[in-house]
């Protein structure tokens, strides 16, 4: 997923994050398939006929603080390619969806340029399996046969408030997902929390939050003004200036982005955002499907279902847990080996008769180990954060309520079972056989190995 901010931030992928549980959850955050709710017209229609083009070439202009702040031009051709190409007066972005993979060129923070490109489907069948069985275990009449869909393309307009004012701020993203119920994500939004204020010949008006007004196309959903007024000052941060439906599109407008010379390859930073977003998607599909089960002749939602869903969203995170975060629970389980070593090889050199240098080596590994829990509540906060971003775009009725808590519960206790707990138990371990000098194989002191490589 790509994602910008106006005033015109990109949020560029660092290729030195990859594998970092912070940056890769936090870059990703928002949830790009929140559940939808509501069905009314007109905006049920407006879904249903913007799904059911076949191409578009759509052109925006940006503004920033009142000034040109760029341009976003969005092709499409269906069932699952889309370019996307950002010009601000400083930098370019391009993200590009084809043949089942992503392709992203984006500026970093020194004047440079990243590239990189993933395969879309980044979560094993065999995973999506055993979370589709717990569903249906749990809830017979769930439906979870889209959890085997086709990632597809998507993009989005979300309006937001500073949480230090009242001010509105506003995000562009765009990527692939599994199970989009609509490639104009904006429309289930607005459905969701938009008020129509206006019907013209030509467009519809809604009211989406204080100060801000957006007006779509009546034939097609498409947005064509935003309008922002904020403490008297009225500005239009994204408008229409060129659309163009159901027509030919060259093939040449999906190559992938060029390789510059000396570009740095993000590609492992591109999957762990693709792993995250589709993470994300999944989890929507699975709690639209067990939402949607519980009609007029489905289960009672009581405690006893409530407990059902805790069991599956515990088994989506541990899932989840072992694909994003792998490399990095082997990067940490590295650190520890190698500290642990150097711990007998310098208390081997130091021999029993040295109380001093025992005290200090006891002090590195008490030091150590306050280390790794921070290191790891901090990663859990992360995976946490992310977590609640996504539940904040769920709805409001006592469903979605409880399983935004249940979703937290169930993350948390996964990450302690599955990573928190795992870590310290090993840490012990070799800490153990390392006093003992039983470490297998037992090594000399070695210089090159420094008692800071843990994080």
């Amino acid at each position: 997923m790509i994602q910008l901010t106006w005033p015109f931030k990109v949020f560029a992928l660092v290729a030195g994050s990859a594998g970092s549980i912070s940056s890769a959850l936090v870059q990703a955050s928002g949830d790009p398939h929140p559940p939808s709710a509501k069905h009314d017209d007109p905006l049920s229609g407006l879904i249903e006929r913007s799904n059911a083009l076949r191409s578009f070439v759509a052109e925006y202009h940006a503004m920033s603080k009142g000034e040109d702040a760029g341009k976003i031009r969005i092709v499409f051709s269906a069932p699952d390619r889309m370019r996307i190409r950002i010009d601000s007066h400083d930098s370019i972005m391009e993200l590009v969806c084809k043949d089942a993979r992503m392709y992203v060129r984006t500026p970093d923070d020194h004047g440079g340029v990243q590239t990189g490109s993933c395969d879309v489907d980044v979560i094993p069948t065999s995973v999506l399996e055993r979370i589709g069985n717990s569903v249906h275990a749990a809830f017979p009449k769930a439906d979870v046969n889209a959890l085997q869909g086709d990632p597809s393309p998507f993009v989005q307009f979300i309006v937001g408030t500073e949480k230090e004012s009242d001010k509105p701020t506003f995000t562009f993203s765009a990527g692939m997902a599994r199970h989009v119920d609509a490639i104009l994500q904006w429309l289930p939004t607005i459905q969701r929390n938009g008020k129509l204020v206006e019907e013209k010949e030509n467009a519809l008006v809604f009211d989406l939050q204080r100060g801000v007004r957006i007006s779509l196309r009546k034939d097609s959903g498409f947005i064509e003004r935003v309008q922002s007024t904020w403490n008297g000052d009225e500005r239009c941060p994204l408008e229409l200036i060129h659309l163009e439906t159901d027509g030919s599109i060259d093939p040449a407008e999906f190559r992938p982005p060029e390789n510059d010379p000396g570009a740095k390859d993000i590609s492992e930073a591109v999957k762990d955002l693709m792993l995250v977003t589709l993470s994300a998607s999944t989890k929507g599909t699975v709690l639209a499907a067990v939402h949607q089960s519980f009609g007029n002749s489905g289960p009672v939602w009581d405690a006893e279902a409530k407990s059902a869903l805790r069991g599956v969203l515990r088994v989506f995170h541990t899932e989840m847990l072992s694909l994003q975060l792998k490399d990095w629970k082997e990067k940490n389980e590295s650190h520890i080996d190698e500290f642990c070593r150097w711990l007998q090889a310098s208390r081997l050199a130091a021999g029993k008769d040295d109380p001093t240098e025992e005290d200090r080596l006891e002090s590195k590994v008490t030091e150590r180990v306050d280390a790794l829990r921070d290191h790891l509540d901090r990663a859990r906060d992360s995976y946490l954060s992310q977590v609640a971003a996504q539940g904040d775009a769920w709805d409001e009725d006592p469903f979605w309520k409880d399983a935004k808590d249940l979703d937290r519960d169930s993350a948390e206790a996964a990450f302690l079972e599955e990573v928190q707990e795992p870590l310290l138990a090993r840490f012990e371990e070799k800490l153990g056989l390392a006093r003992e000098g039983k470490l297998d194989p037992p090594v000399e002191k070695d210089k090159s190995i420094r008692s800071d490589r843990l994080p």
